[in-house]
């Protein structure tokens, strides 16, 4: 069996799930820059403004992320701007074995107004 004996997995159970996960995506950021800094160094910096506390937030960011890189080869610093007077709870962060991401949330009724 190619799970346990080349993959070296000892599953005990399985299901099979549908294997097309082709997905067309078109995503349009709110704001997005090719930037450089006062250190010199070069980066996309992508900024969203959100009103609704949105758990699913991190995987579209994520998404932006890859296709970002894809795209223009270069680093990406991602922000979301809370646009509400509450804290939001969703999720900044995507941290499994093999796979890490987590993008900056702002809260824009912390800033200073001055």
């Amino acid at each position: 069996m190619i799970i346990r004996d080349v993959l070296g997995l000892d599953i005990v159970s399985s299901e099979e799930v549908p294997d097309d996960i082709q997905h067309t995506k078109e995503r349009t950021p709110d704001s997005l820059k090719r930037v450089t800094d006062s250190c010199r160094k070069t980066y996309m910096l992508q900024v969203e403004f959100q009103l609704e506390d949105d758990d699913g937030m991190v995987y579209r960011m994520a998404d932006y992320s890859i296709m970002i890189m894809r795209k223009y080869r270069l680093p990406v610093k991602q922000y979301v701007i809370f646009l509400r007077d509450v804290k939001p709870s969703m999720p900044v962060l995507i941290d499994t074995e093999k796979h890490k991401y987590s993008y900056e949330l702002i809260c824009l009724s912390d800033a200073n107004y001055k």
